[in-house]
């Protein structure tokens, strides 16, 4: 109950995020390349702002941190769940090669099963 909240507000930080840079790049860099548009967006959308300048002739100090952010986002995104995937992985490991006994802890047994 009490960690409904911080679920809450993480999905919703991480939506809105990837939702704003999802719309930025389509306004940015338009559409995909094509025979009347030959300019080819990249496939990692992201990499398209490694020369992101903020409108000016030269990157400034608040373009280069905008670059960055939106190009690194993705990948702290993803390392912050690598926890939960190693962690499932090693119990289905732990499960395939010792088998299930049967045995389990008291707060995995269903209410009413004891």
């Amino acid at each position: 109950e009490i960690l409904r909240p911080i679920f809450v507000g993480v999905i919703s930080t991480t939506t809105s995020l990837y939702l704003m840079l999802g719309i930025f790049c389509a306004v940015f860099f338009g559409v995909s390349a094509s025979a009347d548009n030959p300019k080819a967006v990249n496939k990692l959308i992201t990499l398209d702002w490694q020369e992101y300048t903020a409108g000016q002739f030269e990157a400034g100090f608040f373009a280069k941190l905008i670059s960055y952010f939106v190009r690194l986002y993705p990948a702290v995104t993803v390392g912050a769940a690598f926890p939960l995937y190693a962690i499932t992985m090693g119990n289905s490991w732990y499960l395939t090669l010792n088998g299930d006994d049967g045995q389990r802890a008291e707060s995995e047994v269903p209410p009413g099963k004891k």
